[in-house]
């Protein structure tokens, strides 16, 4: 099993169909974040989501429900999209051509803006060969409202008017770790800046091709096709956030 889906499990099995009583302290703490009016004899109960969404499972209490989006571990993937829909959302939301363009050729590293050069280069080589472009490119994408809107599609909504966005993010385990609303969570990444400047980032997020196979072609070929939107340093950034908050 996937780590991932697995830490979302152990943390289910640990509050599914408990009393709050029944919940060690860090749980207690955080179902008072997550609901008002707590009582000892409350129950607790998690539904499973998954798939596409935003939302990995439901925390329901008294009818009241809070979706949860949960992470673990470091350089955390947080949003998957074929380039050609995130290029066509940026549109939507403003970005000019040109950005697009960059982003394009960031992408596929072949020279060309749809993956079909013959020679593919690594991100060190595009960061040095595109430096002016990448600076440009960033300069509006890290624009805050611009910033809130991708924010919205890569961590809270996801691509599907039909799924709902998340009311928390729990970075973390069973025994450790920090919940944060959405509301915090936003205000967290903008007010972050990205450590690695030179590649083509929104605040600490980083673009990247789900990967660029520069050597050979193989049957996983599509997934050059795919852009990733990473959160390398989430550790540090959540935890410096809070501890100033």
């Amino acid at each position: 099993m996937n780590i991932g889906f697995l830490n979302e499990f152990n943390i289910m099995e640990k509050i599914h169909n408990k009393r709050i009583s029944e919940l060690d302290m860090f749980w207690r703490k955080n179902m008072s974040l997550l609901f008002d009016n707590l009582n000892e004899d409350d129950y607790v109960k998690c539904r499973l989501v998954g798939g596409n969404c935003k939302t990995d499972f439901e925390v329901i209490l008294n009818n009241t429900k809070r979706n949860l989006s949960v992470k673990y571990g470091e350089s955390i993937s947080l949003h998957t999209e074929h380039i050609d829909s995130f290029c066509e959302f940026l549109k939507i939301i403003g970005i000019s051509e040109e950005t697009i363009t960059t982003i394009r050729l960031y992408h596929f590293g072949d020279g060309t803006i749809n993956g079909t050069g013959e020679l593919r280069k690594n991100a060190k080589e595009l960061q040095t060969i595109l430096k002016n472009e990448i600076k440009k490119a960033n300069k509006e994408l890290n624009d805050e409202k611009v910033l809130k809107k991708i924010i919205y599609r890569s961590i809270l909504k996801g691509r599907s008017p039909y799924h709902e966005e998340i009311d928390y993010l729990y970075y973390g385990n069973t025994k450790e770790g920090i919940l944060i609303s959405k509301e915090k969570l936003i205000n967290c990444i903008i007010s972050i800046p990205c450590h690695y400047l030179e590649c083509i980032h929104f605040g600490p997020l980083v673009y990247q091709p789900s990967n660029r196979y520069l050597y050979s072609k193989t049957k996983e070929d599509y997934k050059r096709y795919y852009s990733q939107i990473k959160w390398q340093s989430i550790n540090n950034d959540l935890n410096s956030f809070v501890n100033k908050t």
